[in-house]
Order: structure tokens, then sequence, then C-alpha cells
């Protein structure tokens, strides 16, 4: 059998992705699409276990800011867990919640200068930003990560708390499509699903509903946010009313959009 080296293989697979090819894997967010201290607002995380999709990071970030017992990570795009243990150094290591307006090479390889890692899954994604550094260029990484001049409402400059809720790693990262894949045997109070529902294909709906439900504590509850602009579509209204409860979320106001939007929906066992 021969033993596949995580790195290069993912190394590979950047390259492809810059080369326009198909290799599942995708092009990180650099934060967050959201005003996710607007949408916390209207729940009480404190002290409750948390099941998150990862998207830029931001998102287990603010559930810790916000008090939350424990925070579990999954996200089926790896670049996307590469890039959470990016922004979590750079929050433990430089004081610095958003790494820089502009990520950059240089930036990359000063960070990897001061980083201990404190496990294998650590380990592997230190590598990963080694490798990429040492074989990409500035371009590769401005086109990576995109447009990041919009930051948006949802800096933490007090990272105390943050760097003490990070500092045991004790926390699990699951790289897997919760369209077709389990995640793990836990409960959660929170499961936190933005910009999810949209990619589900529709024969992958039920294994999808039917792992959410297997995750939620009995009183737990799905928070959906981001869907389809904030417009429900047939997922939303057909599919998930045939299993949960929904209650449409508090509008709020866009000041980027200039527009008031519902940011989402929440849903509880029936």
């Amino acid at each position: 059998m021969i033993k596949v080296n995580v790195v290069e293989r993912d190394i590979k697979n950047t390259d492809y992705l810059f080369r326009g090819k198909n290799c599942g894997i995708n092009r990180p967010y650099f934060n967050t699409n959201e005003d996710l201290n607007e949408i916390f607002s209207n729940f009480d995380i404190k002290g409750k276990n948390v099941l998150t999709v990862i998207g830029s990071g931001d998102q287990a970030f603010h559930f810790y800011n916000n008090d939350a017992k424990h925070v579990d990570l999954f996200d089926k795009n790896k670049i996307a867990i590469y890039y959470f243990y990016l922004r979590m150094w750079f929050i433990e290591y430089c004081d610095s919640y958003y790494p820089n307006y502009e990520m950059n090479n240089s930036i990359i390889k000063e960070l990897l200068k001061l980083v201990e890692p404190k496990n294998m899954s650590e380990k592997i994604a230190y590598d990963y930003w080694s490798s990429y550094v040492n074989t990409f260029g500035e371009k590769d990484t401005e086109w990576l990560f995109g447009n990041n001049n919009w930051i948006g409402p949802n800096k933490l400059d007090k990272l105390d708390k943050l760097k003490k809720c990070i500092a045991d790693r004790n926390f699990d990262i699951s790289c897997v499509d919760i369209s077709k894949e389990s995640i793990n045997g836990k409960k959660y109070d929170i499961i936190f699903k933005s910009n999810i529902t949209d990619y589900v294909r529709i024969e992958n709906f039920d294994f999808y509903l039917d792992n959410l439900d297997k995750h939620l504590s009995d009183n737990g509850i799905i928070i959906s946010t981001n869907v389809l602009h904030s417009y429900p579509d047939y997922y939303e209204v057909k599919m998930f009313l045939s299993r949960f409860k929904m209650q449409e979320m508090p509008k709020i106001y866009d000041k980027r959009k200039e527009k008031v939007l519902s940011p989402g929906y929440i849903y509880t066992r029936k």
C-alpha cells in the first residue's frame, strides 16, 4: 500500500486550483460575508457546545468570544482548514485578528518563524504553508485570497479571551462534506451552517438532514444563515420543514449593501 504524503497531495491540488482544474478544493474565504456580531446577538451562546462550519474562521472565533463552552469545526474544503490554523496563529503569535488587508508570502513566512505546532493536524497545516510559500508566487497568493480590502464589522480587538480559548487546542476539526459524510458521535447545542444549503445536491438532502438531526441535542438549534442571499428556496421551505420547525431570524440592516436583510433561519426539532 502506497503511503500518500498529505502535504504534497494538497500542494499539487492547490496547483491544479491555480490552473482552473477540478481538484476538490477551493479558495478560502478571507473573511466572513456576514455581520456575526449582529447575528449572534439573537442567541444565548454562553456555555453551549457548538458545531460550526469553518468558512473564514470568523464563525468559530466569534463563538469563542461569546463564551461558548466548546467549539468543533468542519469544512469540506481542505484549504479552509489550513487557513483556520493560519488565522489562529496570527491571533496567538501576533495579536492580530485579521492578518493583513493584503495577504502575501512574506507575511506568511514571517509568521511561520514564530509558530510551534502543538499536534499532528497543526503540523500538517504548518508544513502546507511552508511548502506553499516556497512553491507559489505572490500573484498566486493574491488570487488565492481574493479582494481583501473589506473587513466588515466583525473585527475583534480584545484578543486575550480568544488566545486563552485556543491555547489548549481543545477542538476537533473534520474535513467532511456534511451532505455526504458523518462528522462524529457528538451532540451539539448549536449547529451553525452558514453558506452551506445552497451547495447541497438534491439527491444528498435526506442524508444532510439526517446528519444534522443526529448531531443536534434534544433542545438544540440549527442556525442557517446566508441562504441564497437571505431568501428561502425550496430546500429551506419544503425540505427542512419536513423535519424541523423553522423561525425566521430578525432582520438586520446591511451597511455594505445599504438595505435590510433577513440573515437566515432557526431550526428546532418538531
